[in-house]
């Protein structure tokens, strides 16, 4: 597939980006989640606890985002590690990343099939309430809201295509 014609429609990416989702959650945490739709939004809303973000490269220039409260990013870290992180604790922030990784690793899996190559960033951790993930340019965000055990999760891509 040429470089130059890479174009994925927001409803194939919000279905490989909740594939990626459900995936990572029955892998990593042995727990079911609870999807919502996928929405195109042009920001991501703040975010009061963590975000992960990792860049995407080859074919396609983008970020995979994923957010979650701070109670969250403790459970999950814990199901993963099989340690408490305690407030500050930097197994957290890396938990945190991990994740973003995992997620960002299946949505580069997914892409990959249709022939599209896509390469990931090491994973950037921001926390802190609030704080907002923005991106330079018009396009917009694929976003998918999403539960596991009550606690609000948010999963965002922005492919911008070269």
């Amino acid at each position: 597939m040429s470089d130059l014609a890479v174009v994925i429609p927001h409803e194939e990416l919000g279905r490989y980006l909740a594939q990626s989702v459900l995936e990572m959650f029955s892998t990593m945490f042995a727990s079911g989640v609870t999807l919502g739709a996928s929405d195109r939004a042009d920001e991501l809303a703040p975010c009061h606890g963590f975000s992960a973000i990792v860049g995407l490269g080859g074919s396609v220039r983008g970020s995979v985002v994923f957010q979650c409260s701070a109670p969250a990013a403790r459970r999950f870290t814990e199901l993963m590690t099989g340690e408490a992180p305690g407030p500050g604790d930097q197994l957290l922030q890396d938990g945190v990343g991990e994740i973003g990784n995992i997620l960002a690793g299946g949505l580069k899996k997914q892409l990959d099939s249709t022939g599209v190559n896509v390469s990931i960033s090491v994973p950037t951790v921001v926390e802190g309430k609030p704080h907002q993930v923005s991106a330079s340019g018009n396009t917009p965000w694929t976003v998918l809201s999403f539960r596991s055990e009550g606690e609000p999760i948010l999963a965002a891509a922005r492919i911008v295509h070269t």
